[in-house]
C-alpha cells in the first residue's frame, strides 16, 4: 500500500483463482503455504488459464531450497521471493515485473490494432478487387460486342500510328481490299495506294494534323493484290 499498489487478498487458493477471474490484476504475489489448495497447485491451476505474460506470479518460498526454487520455475512462476521477506527487494521485482507487464500490454495492444488495420485494409483490397473483376467483365462484354460491330459492318474502319503504318483494320475492309487484318499491321498505308495518291493523301494527313478542318473527307484509289484498284471515301 505504501508503495501505491491496488492490493487483493486470498485466503486459499481456490478464492485466489476466483479473485484473479474476477478482477483481472497485473501480478500475482503467491505463498506455497496456504490451506487446503497450496501455492504450488494453485500455481498450476494458474497457468492452465493465463500464461506468464498475461499474468505474472512472483511466488513466496520459506527458504532457498534448490527443490522449491525449481518447482515453481516449472510449474510457471515468473520469479520468486524468499521468506522472511526482503521487501526492498521484493518492491524492485514488483516494479520490474509490472512495468514488464504494462510493455507487453502495450504491445499487444499494438499487434492487435495492426491486425485490425491488416484485416480492414484486405477486406478493401477484397473489395476493390471484386469490383475491378466485375469492370474486367463488363468491358469483355463490350469489347465482344465493339469487336462484332467493327469487324462486321459493311464499312471500311483503319487507325493509324504517328508515321501513318497501320495499326489496326477492320476483316470487313481488309477483304474489301484484298488483304487480310493481320497482314497489313505496321504496313507504310502509302504502300497501299497508287502512286499518283501519295500528294492528295500527304495533303490530306497535312489537313488533319493541322485541325484546318473538323470535318474533311478524301476519295483515295488502293491498289490491291491481284493487281487491280478500288476507289474508297474516307
Amino acid at each position: 500500500e505504501d508503495a501505491k499498489y491496488t492490493i487483493g487478498e486470498a485466503i486459499d487458493g481456490q478464492t485466489a483463482i476466483d479473485k484473479i477471474d474476477s478482477a483481472h490484476p497485473d501480478l500475482v504475489l503467491l505463498d506455497i503455504l496456504m490451506p487446503d489448495m497450496d501455492g504450488l497447485e494453485t500455481l498450476y491451476c494458474i497457468r492452465q488459464r493465463w500464461d506468464e505474460i498475461d499474468l505474472p506470479v512472483i511466488m513466496l518460498t520459506v527458504s532457498d531450497a534448490l527443490h522449491n526454487i525449481v518447482t515453481t520455475f516449472e510449474l510457471g512462476a515468473t520469479d520468486f521471493v524468499s521468506k522472511p521477506i526482503n521487501f526492498p527487494i521484493l518492491l524492485a521485482r514488483l516494479k520490474c515485473h509490472l512495468q514488464r507487464k504494462k510493455l507487453a500490454d502495450q504491445l499487444k495492444l499494438m499487434r492487435s490494432t495492426l491486425e485490425q488495420r491488416v484485416d480492414h485494409r484486405t477486406k478493401q483490397l477484397t473489395d476493390q478487387g471484386k469490383k475491378l473483376e466485375h469492370s474486367l467483365k463488363e468491358l469483355k462484354v463490350s469489347e465482344a460486342k465493339y469487336s462484332s460491330f467493327y469487324n462486321s459492318t459493311p464499312s471500311l474502319f483503319i487507325t493509324l500510328d504517328e508515321e501513318c503504318r497501320t495499326m489496326s483494320i477492320n476483316d470487313y475492309g481488309a477483304n474489301f481490299l484484298g488483304f487480310s487484318a493481320s497482314s497489313l499491321y505496321k504496313k507504310p498505308f502509302i504502300d497501299l495506294l497508287h502512286v499518283n495518291q501519295y500528294k492528295k493523301f500527304n495533303t490530306f494527313t497535312e489537313k488533319l494534323i493541322s485541325k484546318e478542318l473538323l470535318v474533311y473527307t478524301c476519295e483515295l484509289l488502293f491498289h490491291k493484290p491481284d493487281n487491280s484498284y478500288v476507289w474508297v471515301t474516307i
